[in-house]
């Protein structure tokens, strides 16, 4: 009996006790934590308040200081801080630049060279100036620019004026013997002038081709020097005879140096020519705007300024090959340009051709070593 009563306080015991209406076990699926209709919101998630948060609800990963979220350390640092912001810059200038469109250095070689061909000597001179990429390209590719800016702006200049040949051009080592011959270099002539410096035999060739070049060419650069001169009506000083002031060395020492360097350099040649096209014009107007002079004269308009070519020299005009011996003749000096005479029957301008390969040739046969030999 005793037994049997124990057992059935047992059973008792350990049976539930019949639900209310209304109250149903619900169980997500998937998870062993059970949840009831009375809870709260807490960080986001359910939590019962008798039972407390599941503990087996996930979280959600964030970002700490130290760690990130895929549970790699975060490097953070002074070095790192000037590196992101740096980036961030670099970024921002790409996506400036792409926004802007094309730039300069965005054009094709050709396309750039071709667009600089429309600037004059002196332009490119202050251009390269202003970025080293673009000075690079500009000297990388002197030869190609400056035959295209000639061509454009000063071709009929640059067959009048002809730059003369270095010595170190010349190959053949008989032709240079001959050029540097003792008798020869003291018999020669080219050293009279006093607005002209004397080419130096050592450097240049001194053939009568190269030393009419050189002539030219020196003459030129002081035309351009005392226009501001002949502009405001003030004299010349003039020198007399067998002296040679300091000032006039120094001119001509700075004459000299630029035609060596225009002999090297073919964008200085280049702006020799566009100086003496400024000379020409404004020797042209300034004889043009006296009603006393009626010579003969070359027809300059103000278009013909505003292009900055040469194109007007083509037309007919007054003889342009009488050298000015002394700096008196600049007065009425208005366009020297030599190696070129007017054909009446043609009704154009005849250029002279190019004899300095004639004139090497003859030099050889006069002072070549065949020649030295039979002297002795």
């Amino acid at each position: 009996m005793d037994e049997t009563a124990s057992s059935i306080s047992q059973l008792s015991v350990s049976q539930k006790p019949p639900s209310k209406a209304g109250d149903t076990d619900h169980q997500s699926e998937g998870s062993t934590c059970p949840s009831t209709p009375a809870t709260t919101q807490q960080d986001g998630q359910d939590i019962d308040p008798e039972l407390g948060p599941c503990p087996y609800a996930s979280k959600p990963v964030t970002s700490s200081e130290r760690v990130a979220a895929d549970g790699n350390l975060m490097k953070r640092s002074k070095r790192t801080d000037r590196l992101r912001k740096r980036q961030e810059k670099l970024a921002t200038k790409k996506a400036a630049k792409r926004t802007q469109g094309l730039g300069l250095f965005d054009l094709p070689g050709e396309l750039l060279l071709n667009v600089l061909s429309f600037l004059t000597p002196s332009q490119v001179h202050v251009l390269m100036q202003t970025c080293h990429a673009l000075r690079e390209f500009i000297l990388q590719e002197e030869d190609a620019l400056s035959r295209e800016i000639i061509r454009r702006h000063y071709s009929v200049l640059a067959r009048c004026l002809q730059p003369p040949v270095l010595l170190d051009a010349i190959d053949d080592v008989a032709v240079r013997r001959a050029l540097q011959h003792p008798e020869r270099i003291s018999s020669n002539g080219y050293r009279m002038f006093q607005h002209i410096p004397t080419p130096s035999p050592e450097i240049l060739c001194t053939c009568f081709t190269c030393i009419s070049r050189w002539n030219a060419l020196a003459l030129t650069l002081d035309f351009a020097h005392w226009q501001r001169n002949l502009d405001a009506g003030e004299p010349i000083p003039l020198i007399p005879r067998g002296t040679n002031p300091a000032w006039n060395t120094d001119l001509l020492a700075a004459h000299e140096a630029t035609l060596l360097r225009a002999v090297r350099l073919p964008l200085m040649y280049a702006r020799v020519l566009e100086q003496h096209l400024v000379s020409t014009t404004r020797a042209i107007r300034r004889h043009g705007e006296n009603k006393g002079n009626r010579r003969r004269r070359f027809r300059l308009t103000a278009e013909d300024e505003a292009t900055g070519t040469d194109a007007f020299l083509e037309r007919s005009g007054p003889p342009t090959v009488d050298f000015p011996f002394h700096r008196d003749n600049y007065y009425m000096l208005e366009a020297y340009l030599p190696n070129r005479g007017w054909s009446s029957t043609e009704q154009r301008w005849m250029y002279l051709p190019d004899w300095h390969s004639r004139d090497l040739e003859w030099i050889v046969n006069r002072w070549g070593e065949a020649q030295s030999l039979e002297g002795q």
